[in-house]
């Protein structure tokens, strides 16, 4: 592949970014919140005002049905974020490989760039995120688990302490992967952009600079929280996740603005 069509190649998948990083405006995933709680909150009176006595089938219904909403709910945003990230990083992969040929045909040796964008792929490609089909599958799994204890006769903290159990083996399903996946892909590709922009200027390109921006993120810490706080932590965790995402795309876009700019200068 010549430089003229690495560099229609670069061009073409950065004007499809919108396609796969979607920038997901904070008022909208606080509005998801407000829901959450909002759902999970009724759940909780519920169960608290059944705590005299057994609980009727109608009550259980009611109960379960609330519950297994408002985890539908906020595991459809985790499920969300995922399919999002595997899109940007699908996306970034095939920008790596044009990037690389770029320099290469600009005559830059590139035997580093290539050693590391094939490791990144090797990384990223272990497990290929199966999270994203538990994150589908586990709110209908819950549903169709809660149907089971509509035969019984449960207390209302009975009821309560399985929803809560119920609640962490989604957290622990879901969660791991998506709290650290942000951080831990910018920590992979950051020097993949620094040995590129270190090579630029050899091949006649200004680069942005591509910095870090993610911060570190506790799994156990943020389970603690959710489970201190009965679940109304999930969407807050959430939506810091969907945030570190959005703050690494503003930061690639800048770095391919500026790609772009110096290969128009370049061909023009």
């Amino acid at each position: 592949m010549n430089a003229k069509e690495s560099a229609n190649g670069i061009i073409v998948n950065v004007a499809n970014r919108d396609k796969t990083d979607s920038y997901v405006p904070p008022a909208m995933v606080s509005l998801v919140i407000l829901a959450y709680i909002i759902i999970m909150l009724r759940y909780y009176a519920l169960t608290i005002e059944s705590f005299d006595g057994a609980l009727s089938l109608s009550q259980m219904f009611d109960i379960m049905s609330i519950f297994v909403i408002g985890m539908a709910l906020v595991l459809s945003i985790f499920y969300l974020l995922t399919a999002r990230n595997i899109k940007h990083m699908r996306r970034e992969s095939t920008l790596r490989c044009l990037l690389a040929d770029y320099a290469e045909a600009m005559g830059a040796d590139v035997r580093n760039l290539r050693r590391m964008d094939s490791e990144i792929r090797r990384q990223e490609g272990v497990g290929s995120y199966r999270i994203r089909k538990i994150a589908l599958v586990l709110p209908a799994a819950l549903g169709t688990g809660s149907l089971f204890f509509l035969d019984l006769q449960v207390y209302g903290a009975g009821m309560m302490i399985l929803c809560w159990a119920l609640s962490l083996i989604a957290i622990f399903a879901v969660a791991p992967a998506l709290t650290t996946a942000p951080r831990a892909h910018e920590k992979r590709t950051l020097p993949f952009y620094e040995e590129f922009n270190r090579m630029a200027p050899c091949i006649g390109m200004y680069s942005a600079g591509f910095e870090r921006v993610i911060g570190v993120r506790s799994f156990l810490l943020f389970t603690a929280i959710s489970a201190l706080t009965a679940g109304l932590f999930l969407p807050v965790w959430a939506f810091m996740t969907f945030n570190d995402m959005n703050r690494h795309f503003m930061e690639q876009w800048y770095f391919e603005d500026s790609v772009i700019r110096s290969l128009r200068r370049a061909f023009a």
